[in-house]
C-alpha cells in the first residue's frame, strides 16, 4: 500500500545554486511559522521566499525537475491525474538550518482556511546539502524518516494524514528548499 510520499532525484548543481543564491541574498528573513509569527522553539531557520516567476535560470531548471517528479507521482496515483489541476501558486522557500535549528514540531502543510494555504494540495521539499548527524525529516502516521541526501526530493499530500516534523542535527548545517503545488 502506498504511503502517498513520493522520491526522486534532482541534479545537485542546482541545489549549489540554490544554496549560493540563499547565501548572497539580501532578502533573507527568519523563519515564520502559521500566521506570519516567529517563534524559535517552533521553527527555527533563516528563510528565502522565491517567486514562481523568477527569470533565474537555476529556479526555472529547479522548476523543471520538480515538473518531472510531479508528473512521476501523478503517474503513480492516476486518478489525481485525471480529477485536478495544479500549479505552483506561492513562492517556495530555500530554507538555511543551522545546527539545532528545524521546524521541530509536527505540523501539516494545510493548515489554516485562508487562501493560498487552503488551496495547498501537495507539497515538495528538496535537500539541498547531505546531513549525517539526525537532521531528517519524519513523518508521523507513515511511521518514516527520510536521511537529507543532496538532490533528494520529496513529494506528499499537504493535509494532516502527513503531519511530519524535522530532527535537528546537533552538529550540523541543513538546507532545503520547500514549497507546493495548489490546486487550480
Amino acid at each position: 500500500m502506498s504511503n502517498f510520499i513520493y522520491q526522486f532525484n534532482i541534479d545537485k548543481d542546482i541545489c549549489n545554486q540554490l544554496i549560493q543564491h540563499h547565501i548572497t541574498s539580501s532578502n533573507k528573513r527568519p523563519g515564520y511559522i502559521t500566521g506570519n509569527k516567529i517563534d524559535k522553539n517552533v521553527k527555527d531557520s533563516i528563510d528565502l521566499n522565491i517567486h514562481p516567476n523568477s527569470e533565474l535560470s537555476f529556479v526555472k531548471k529547479y522548476y523543471k525537475e520538480l515538473e518531472k517528479g510531479l508528473y512521476q507521482y501523478l503517474d503513480t496515483h492516476n486518478i489525481l491525474k485525471e480529477k485536478i489541476n495544479l500549479y505552483t501558486k506561492e513562492p517556495f522557500i530555500i530554507q538555511h538550518y543551522y545546527p539545532e535549528g528545524g521546524f521541530k514540531t509536527w505540523h501539516f502543510e494545510r493548515s489554516d482556511l485562508n487562501e493560498p494555504v487552503i488551496s495547498r494540495t501537495l507539497v515538495f521539499m528538496t535537500y539541498l546539502n547531505d546531513v549525517t548527524d539526525k537532521g531528517e525529516t519524519e513523518w508521523y502516521y507513515q511511521n518514516l524518516k527520510i536521511k537529507p541526501v543532496k538532490g533528494l526530493s520529496v513529494i506528499w499530500p499537504a493535509d494532516w494524514t502527513h503531519t511530519h516534523r524535522g530532527i535537528p542535527s546537533p552538529t550540523q548545517e541543513k538546507y532545503i528548499a520547500t514549497g507546493w503545488f495548489n490546486m487550480v
